[in-house]
């Protein structure tokens, strides 16, 4: 049986607190954990609301309203099609939204926790690098592919709208 070291590594000490500063391998700053918190998610999800918003055709058809006071909307088969696919894009935003919230709360829970004030052992030391190292793989492979899609498709919605 394989006894594991448990003894505080004096030494070690200084290669942590040089591993958290600078990225020795490639000589650059220590690479940050990506901020993401709840207050992004409703950013986002503000912005894209707030700019489709300013389109009458998008408001009456999400009011499920197709008739003003006054007059009946003539539409041709075109922009009937265009305008279901902008709510389309936005039923996606919607499920995108809560897609992030879902990578959130799986970003949040690793922890990586403070261990500046600790004893530390080879094994805190390697299991912190693997938890950071982890969370950025999460944000950079999961959380961000999500962010850019649903910016393209308000790039899409968008361009339909104006189109009309």
């Amino acid at each position: 049986m394989i006894m594991e070291n448990t003894q505080p590594l004096q030494s070690n000490e200084y290669l942590y607190k040089s591993i958290c500063c600078n990225d020795i391998e490639n000589n650059i700053e220590e690479i940050k954990i990506p901020e993401f918190t709840i207050k992004h998610i409703k950013q986002i999800d503000k912005n894209y609301n707030k700019t489709l918003s300013k389109f009458d055709d998008f408001n009456s058809f999400k009011d499920f309203n197709m008739y003003t006071n006054t007059q009946k909307y003539i539409r041709t088969s075109n922009e009937l099609y265009d305008l279901l696919t902008v709510y389309e894009l936005y039923i996606e935003h919607l499920d995108n939204i809560e897609l992030l919230r879902l990578k959130l709360n799986e970003y949040n829970n690793l922890e990586t926790y403070n261990i500046n004030n600790k004893i530390l052992t080879e094994n805190h030391i390697t299991e912190y690098l693997n938890k950071k190292k982890e969370k950025v793989n999460i944000y950079l492979e999961e959380i961000l592919p999500i962010i850019i899609n649903d910016a393209e498709n308000l790039d899409e919605a968008l361009t339909l709208l104006t189109n009309m």
